[in-house]
């Protein structure tokens, strides 16, 4: 009794339909194929943005390996969701992954010939040649963020240790999605169920505390029992984050990370700063929940 369903188990109407984007697994693997091959396509354009025109050309072709990436990607991720010990849907995972740092690091140079341009003539090409202008937020990025681009080798070599800065968040994706295990706990009829992610909000939704109090508790000694191991996952993701930034010549990383999106430290460091005044209403709120819930 309460034992967490098979994905055989469920009708197909409550399913995602991933045939939507690959028919077949067969088709999704001559896309990888054409898009390993985009990669000699990428590195024929090193040196060749002298004008408007092959500036176009290089972000036309650059885009669609992006989108062909983003289909591949996406299908093989959610294949793996499906059921992230499927070994198949690893591999697949792991190989459309690997082929998008590839063609990354084919195309480290882009973004450094660009701003090797004089901006002016950027900003000219920008009103002359027919299509470009939708790349105009794009390539102003660029040049705003020329402080933190590196020399063409130096991006291609970040660009290469794409698939190690994601480990932390792998492993903890596998840990928690395919090998994590919760106990089984009481529901609101009484009944012994497996603990899920799935059904933990649930649980904390009960009317009845001891439902609520049973769920936290054994969710979240079950995540303890592995704190070592947890610990360790998350101190190498904060390592890779200011690796990163300190390469790019950021302060901190979280300046690298707003400054992506144009956002000022002090805007973040604002909202803290308002959250904090205003605890006390979130304090209010849980007290009275408190006494509502019982």
């Amino acid at each position: 009794m309460g034992k967490l369903p098979e994905r055989q188990e469920i009708p197909d109407e409550l399913k995602w339909k991933l045939e939507d984007i690959y028919a077949t697994n067969e088709k999704w693997e001559r896309d990888l194929a054409k898009a390993k091959q985009g990669r000699e396509r990428i590195e024929k354009l090193k040196g060749t943005i002298k004008s408007g025109p092959s500036l176009l050309h290089a972000l036309k072709i650059r885009d669609e390996m992006n989108l062909l990436m983003s289909r591949l990607i996406a299908y093989s991720n959610m294949r793996k969701d499906e059921n992230n010990a499927d070994p198949l849907y690893q591999g697949y995972a792991d190989q459309a992954m690997s082929t998008a740092v590839g063609l990354q690091a084919a195309g480290a140079f882009l973004e450094p010939e660009i701003l090797a341009l004089d901006a002016a003539a950027v900003r000219t090409w920008l009103e002359e040649v027919p299509g470009l202008e939708v790349y105009r937020h794009h390539l102003e990025n660029i040049l705003r963020l020329k402080a933190h681009t590196l020399p063409a080798a130096e991006e291609k070599l970040l660009a290469g240790a794409g698939e190690i800065a994601q480990a932390p968040g792998n492993i903890f994706r596998m840990f928690n999605n395919a090998d994590l295990k919760f106990p089984r706990v009481k529901n609101d009829k009484g009944e012994t169920v497996e603990l899920t992610h799935g059904r933990y909000i649930q649980f904390l939704e009960s009317e009845n505390r001891e439902v609520r109090k049973g769920a936290f508790e054994a969710m979240f000694e079950t995540y303890g029992e592995w704190k070592n191991t947890l610990g360790a996952t998350y101190l190498a993701a904060v390592k890779k984050e200011l690796f990163f930034a300190r390469a790019r010549k950021y302060e901190s990383s979280i300046e690298a990370s707003l400054d992506l999106d144009n956002v000022p430290v002090a805007v973040y460091d604002n909202l803290l700063k308002v959250i904090d005044d205003h605890l006390h209403l979130l304090h209010r709120y849980v007290r009275l929940r408190s006494k509502l819930l019982g």
